[in-house]
């Protein structure tokens, strides 16, 4: 039994696993539970999968996990959506990035919340 986020990247990759006999079960968790792990320490569930940078932040958070695999062949990539209709919006996001990643505070929040 692998333990998911609701309506995430994960929960596709998971669905895929199923199906193709790679993992037993599915359980599902809703957002405001991202923290809980308990299901892992009992042994009611097999693992924990999330996306890279909520992995790492979990991990640097309770020291008894660990990052022990990535789904073969699904580098999960985050992303930002935008509808097709809002080019402003996404030339002031991506400003925004750009001078994120000048001015170093995009380093910061990486070191801040543990991510690579």
């Amino acid at each position: 039994m692998v333990r998911v986020q609701a309506a995430t990247a994960d929960y596709g990759a998971a669905l895929v696993m199923q199906k193709a006999s790679r993992i037993g079960g599915i359980k599902v968790y809703p957002f405001d539970r991202i923290e809980e792990v308990t299901d892992l320490a009992a042994g009611r569930i097999t693992a924990v999968m999330e996306v890279d940078p909520v992995a790492a932040w979990l991990a640097a958070k309770r020291p008894d996990l660990r990052i022990v695999a990535q789904v073969p062949g699904d580098s999960q990539p985050l992303g930002i959506g935008f509808a097709t209709n809002q080019p402003a919006l996404l030339a002031a996001v991506n400003g925004a990035l750009a001078a994120m990643q000048r001015d170093g505070s995009m380093n910061h929040l990486k070191e801040d919340w543990g991510v690579p």
